[in-house]
Parts: structure tokens; C-alpha cells; sequence
């Protein structure tokens, strides 16, 4: 989706975007192209190439900072295709609500397909080190509860790296309501045997540990499969790209259509879906 992206360069907001889209201009190598060509003379599109030029360096690069510079947050998203390997997905576990009053307990993550488990008393004090390494984050609703928490506890911990929140990406796809209600929506089911552990009990095993039941952490095992059930596996990432730059077009009535002479790029569902495999219910 990345290279399907002109929103990043200066004076080219949703609207001239889609107009580019719409002439079949689909990518940077058709607008550098059409340059080229003198199909497009506008002085906002000749002078948005030297970005385009440094948008390709910093792909070679893997600098995903510089996109994060330059993309309006709603569109932070467009990233995860070119740099999923980079990514590392995450959610925290707390005592409660608010962070200047309670604990982080836990921290589950997974990245590359290997998952972490950062636990209080145990080596939650490596998650500072471990989170730094990576240069993009996917939460489900780590911009309201997640980030601001560990900002919190841990002031001194890298949180500069570009950010995917897929509540809200969901939320402009017309998905609401928590992680396990769109969840169903996109068909994604869990392991009967946790189908009934949510965050509360979560909470509610941390203090049973914290008051030595069963010798520690043993009474966190009924929350681990649960927190790794909220990762499902990616299966390719390569089609994940592919299928970010899947092309529709739409009639007047709304509906998706297969006519060529308009055709846009769209939020990739099966992209969201797949992330929604990766990213932990709420």
C-alpha cells in the first residue's frame, strides 16, 4: 500500500489522492512516469518528486521514521505491509484503570511469529530493552490505554516508533465496539477452553499470585494461552502486501464493481483481518 501512497507529500491531501488513483495513476513509478511524460504539469505534483525520491530511499533504507514524519496519523497504517517483519504487537495487563494508581502486571508481545512475556516481579524490567529494538507498533486501542499507561511506569522507555492502532482503523472501516465484537465479524474465533478469560480475570489471578496461590506464577497459566490467542498467526505477509493494493471502484450507489475506467486503492480487509490474528482482544 505504501507505494500506492501520495497522501505523505506536501500539498496532496485524500482528494487529490483518489483524483491521481482515478487516471490510473496507481503508484509512484506511473506518477514519477507521468511526470516524465508531461501528463501531469501541475506544479504541486512536480514539485512533490524529490520526495517521492527520498519516499523510495527510505524504503531501501527500511526508515520507516520518515514516513511516520510526513503521513497524517489516520494513515499511519499503510506502513504495516512494507515493514510487518519489523513490527512487534503488544498488550498490557494492569491492576485497573488508571495508570497513576495501579500496576502493569503483564506484557504480551509477539513479533516475527515468536511471542514474549514480560511479567511483574520477573523480568518485566527487560521489556524497555526489548521494546527499543523495534521501529513499529500494533496495538488495539494502545493509544487510549496501552502507551499513555507505559509512559507511566516506564518514562525513560523508547515510545517514539510509529504506531498502527487497528481500533481505529477498524472503526473507518465501519467496524465499533471492542476487539472481540469485530472479531466475530471477521470470523476469527478462539480456543473454546479460554473463550470466558477476559482482562478482569486477568486481575483477578495477578492478586491470587501476589498472595502466593500455588506457588507463584503457575497461576498466571490459564491467562497465557488466553493473551497468545490474542495473535493468531500471519500466514503471508507477502500476500498481506498484495493484498493492500487490491483495486475496486465504486457506483453511484455505493457497491464495489469491477469496471476498470475507475479504480482505487482501498483498506485492505484481509490485511485487517490478518492483524486483527496478531493483535490481542480486549
Amino acid at each position: 500500500m505504501l507505494h500506492n501512497t501520495f497522501v505523505h507529500l506536501s500539498g496532496i491531501g485524500s482528494i487529490r489522492e483518489r483524483e491521481l488513483w482515478n487516471r490510473g495513476i496507481l503508484d509512484w513509478d506511473r506518477f514519477l512516469g507521468a511526470i516524465s511524460d508531461g501528463l501531469l504539469r501541475e506544479r504541486v505534483y512536480r514539485s512533490a518528486v524529490p520526495t517521492l525520491h527520498e519516499s523510495l530511499d527510505a524504503i531501501n533504507k527500511g526508515d520507516i521514521g520518515f514516513f511516520k514524519t510526513l503521513l497524517p496519523e489516520s494513515e499511519i497504517w499503510r506502513v504495516y505491509p512494507q515493514f510487518a517483519k519489523e513490527a512487534l504487537f503488544l498488550d498490557i495487563e494492569t491492576t485497573g484503570f488508571v495508570a497513576a494508581d495501579h500496576e502493569v502486571t503483564m506484557i504480551a508481545t509477539l513479533a516475527s511469529g515468536k511471542h514474549a512475556l514480560f511479567v511483574k516481579g520477573i523480568n518485566l524490567d527487560e521489556f524497555p530493552t526489548y521494546i527499543a529494538r523495534f521501529p513499529l507498533l500494533v496495538t488495539f486501542n494502545g493509544s487510549q490505554f496501552d502507551l499513555p499507561f507505559l509512559r507511566t511506569h516506564f518514562p525513560d522507555m523508547r515510545l517514539d516508533q510509529s504506531h498502527v492502532d487497528l481500533r481505529f482503523v477498524l472503526t473507518s472501516l465501519g467496524y465499533e465496539g471492542g476487539l472481540k465484537t469485530v472479531e466475530h465479524a471477521f470470523g476469527i474465533r478462539r480456543d473454546p477452553a479460554i473463550e470466558s478469560v477476559n482482562g478482569l480475570e486477568a486481575v483477578r489471578l495477578w492478586y491470587r499470585y501476589r498472595q502466593g496461590e500455588h506457588c507463584g506464577v503457575e497461576i498466571t497459566r490459564p491467562v497465557q494461552p488466553y493473551r497468545r490467542s490474542r495473535f493468531g498467526p500471519i500466514n503471508d505477509h507477502r500476500s498481506c502486501a498484495e493484498d493492500s493494493t487490491a483495486l475496486v471502484s465504486r457506483e453511484d450507489d455505493g457497491s464495489r464493481t469491477s469496471n476498470a475506467s475507475t479504480v482505487v486503492p482501498r483498506v485492505p480487509r484481509k490485511l485487517v483481518c490478518r492483524a486483527l490474528r496478531l493483535c490481542f482482544h480486549c
